[in-house]
């Protein structure tokens, strides 16, 4: 009887794993997409500004050696931590840039001056 208990454990053990090894690879693949991005955005848009564009390169850079870090199964709980850590930080950063600015730079991203108001998306819709 003690047997049947352990085999029944089994396929959820192996199925927890199967979902664990899954998220650590989305984990991972997620952080390669953030780093992606950043890298992009430094060549096309930060390269030149003071403080900002070394910010995403080293945001580029811890992104990918967590995702690499996610890889390995030994370095898998650090490289979670520091992902997650990573991410929200930039998404922090995103937050407090497009207020009060961060190192002197302001995002302003989908809400540029002059870019959207109610009058003028009721102008463009009458101009089609």
């Amino acid at each position: 009887m003690a047997i049947d208990r352990v085999a029944r454990r089994q396929p959820n053990a192996v199925r927890g794993e199967r979902v664990a090894g899954g998220a650590f690879a989305a984990g991972a693949l997620l952080l390669g997409a953030e780093a992606a991005v950043h890298v992009q955005q430094y060549v096309t848009v930060v390269y030149s500004v003071r403080w900002i564009g070394p910010l995403f390169v080293a945001n580029a850079t811890a992104c990918l050696a967590a995702a690499v870090g996610l890889v390995f199964a030994r370095t898998r709980p650090f490289a979670a931590l520091a992902g997650t850590v990573t991410s929200a930080g930039a998404l922090a950063s995103l937050v407090v840039s497009y207020g009060r600015g961060l190192f002197g730079f302001y995002e302003a991203g989908l809400w540029k001056s002059g870019g959207s108001s109610p009058e003028r998306n009721a102008a463009r819709t009458l101009e089609v």
